[in-house]
């Protein structure tokens, strides 16, 4: 006993399934993607389903209704745009400070003072002080946001502190503003404190 369907017996079972679920406009070319392979007028129902969990709907029209499916190109299309959560402009106020004196000996590059940033910036602005650990001393120091250098490079020669800045843009929350240096002498070691942080969210424009 045949228990085949036809071709055309088998797009009305799915033009009715499509109405119940509201698939607008199912064509031909949509119910042969969805079973995988052209049906032949003797084809068997079970086996041109198999497979349909893993095809797909193609041409298929934009959803109007609240319960109309929609295409990824529809989903794509009409996300709604990003928002930033925290735009600032660098500046002289002060928002945060680490002010505990830091050193290294490294020759090479090492990392000084950290601070987490729990925002998103547009820009700010890093302040700090550094010097050798003694008269002859040549330090340097620069900013870094997660272990990658950003920053413009600040030499200083002798011991006495000296006040640098630098200006950053585009941090994002969970990123790591950080001071790193280094020295040059055999027996030197550079020092640094007093990492601030500035920067405004609001100005005043009066007429």
């Amino acid at each position: 006993m045949n228990h085949g369907v036809s071709r055309n017996a088998l797009f009305d079972i799915l033009s009715n399934i499509a109405s119940i679920i509201n698939l607008a406009d199912l064509n031909e070319r949509s119910y042969i993607s969805l079973i995988g392979s052209p049906i032949s007028d003797d084809g068997d129902l079970n086996k041109n389903l198999n497979g349909l969990d893993v095809r797909k709907l193609i041409n298929m029209v934009d959803p109007v209704a609240d319960q109309d499916y929609a295409t990824k190109k529809y989903h794509d299309d009409n996300l709604p745009p990003a928002v930033d959560l925290g735009v600032a402009k660098e500046s002289d106020d002060v928002i945060h400070s680490n002010n505990a004196q830091q050193s290294t000996e490294s020759i090479t590059y090492d990392k000084v003072k950290e601070i987490i940033v729990y925002e998103n910036l547009k820009g700010l602005r890093v302040s700090w002080e550094f010097m050798g650990s003694d008269g002859f001393a040549d330090s340097y120091t620069k900013i870094y946001v997660n272990g990658i250098a950003v920053g413009v490079e600040k030499f200083i020669h002798g011991d006495v502190y000296t006040l640098v800045s630098d200006d950053i843009s585009d941090l994002s929350f969970g990123d790591l503003l950080q001071i790193y240096g280094h020295r040059t002498g055999d027996l030197d070691a550079c020092f640094v404190k007093n990492m601030v942080i500035s920067y405004v969210k609001f100005e005043n424009n009066d007429p």
